[in-house]
């Protein structure tokens, strides 16, 4: 059996490691934030529920500074903490890593060149992850959507099916639905197109996911965003993956030319996406940091190497810092200033 751990039990963490932990697999919680969610879990186990029914699940849980009690190495670590923390944390666990250890990135952003920094290429496992949870108090996490829909997508980097990547699908199948793709890196775009259209537009609007798309003003400017995300993408070199089940072609074209046909694709994909709050609205509302130099930031720092511009993603990234230093709240309003933002 792998020795494994999952590094950061907000949402998506807890849900990993409990569901791993509930079909027996050997993994420890461990977090660098919430104490108390690390004692709640200890003390009463992690109560799971929503759309997979209730479970009270008895896991193993460290805060990072009870590191040396875990014992032995272990053959696999997943990520799951916010991107700002990937080095620091990376950097913290890899004496606790054997290895030929394999380090799995369960994150929003594009993180996998700061893992390759830290541990090499060879240890590094690319990890989509669309499934969906808020944590409502210490140990407390709600799975949140359809029980049925893709939640991990896993490969190598270069593409390869290895025995490796065939057993972290196994792993994280046991959480939720798994699939293997010979493109992680169109999947981690396309990935990326999600989180920079309904995370900052959730953040600036305070739509839950699900309305995001019910209303026009929102989602022709989440088509801006995506159209952007896309053109840097393959100014790149990579080969975006399908985004919530639509081309890139069709997400680029969305975005110069509205038609009915577009309202009608928009108002089929609210009725599909979950309820749920995006989690960087959760993080608004928390009155944490966000991920937004991650997501749109990153974006906008990956388009000024490829030399195309991106307009839309600049000005929701300075409006959602806007609202995250207090100056602004989340609003459907914010659609007008946001527009004054942009500048083609």
């Amino acid at each position: 059996m792998k020795k494994m751990a999952i590094m950061g039990v907000g949402a998506i963490g807890s849900l990993l490691g409990g569901y791993i932990s509930l079909a027996g697999e050997d993994i420890t919680l461990i977090d660098p934030w919430w104490r108390e969610h690390i004692e709640a879990m200890r003390q009463r186990g992690l109560r799971i529920d929503g759309c997979r029914g209730e479970h009270l699940v008895r896991v193993k849980a460290l805060h990072t500074d009870e590191l040396s009690q875990l014992e032995g190495k272990l053959d696999i670590l997943f990520i799951a903490v916010k991107s700002y923390d990937t080095e620091r944390m990376l950097t913290l666990m890899k004496p606790y890593l054997k290895e030929d250890a394999w380090v799995v990135s369960c994150q929003n952003s594009i993180n996998e060149d700061v893992i390759i920094s830290i541990v090499g290429a060879s240890r590094t496992i690319g990890c989509v992850v669309t499934l969906r949870g808020e944590l409502w108090g210490p140990g407390h996490v709600t799975q949140t959507g359809r029980p049925d829909r893709l939640a991990f997508t896993v490969g190598e980097l270069d593409g390869k099916i290895t025995p490796r990547i065939r057993e972290v699908a196994r792993i994280t199948n046991l959480c939720a639905e798994s699939k293997i793709t010979t493109n992680i890196w169109g999947d981690r775009w396309a990935k990326l197109a999600m989180n920079c259209m309904a995370n900052s537009m959730a953040g600036i609007t305070g739509y839950q996911s699900s309305d995001l798309f019910k209303n026009r003003p929102v989602y022709s400017f989440c088509h801006l965003i995506g159209a952007e995300v896309i053109q840097v993408a393959e100014a790149l070199g990579y080969k975006v993956e399908l985004i919530w089940g639509r081309s890139a072609e069709f997400w680029k074209r969305s975005a110069v030319s509205p038609s009915p046909e577009i309202d009608e694709a928009m108002l089929s994909l609210s009725r599909n996406l979950a309820v749920g709050r995006s989690s960087l609205l959760q993080d608004i509302i928390k009155g944490r940091p966000t991920e937004i130099d991650y997501l749109n930031g990153y974006l906008v720092k990956r388009g000024k190497e490829a030399g195309i511009p991106t307009p839309a993603n600049e000005a929701a990234l300075s409006l959602v810092k806007e609202i995250e230093s207090g100056k602004l709240k989340p609003s459907p309003a914010n659609i007008d200033i946001l527009r004054g933002y942009y500048r083609r």
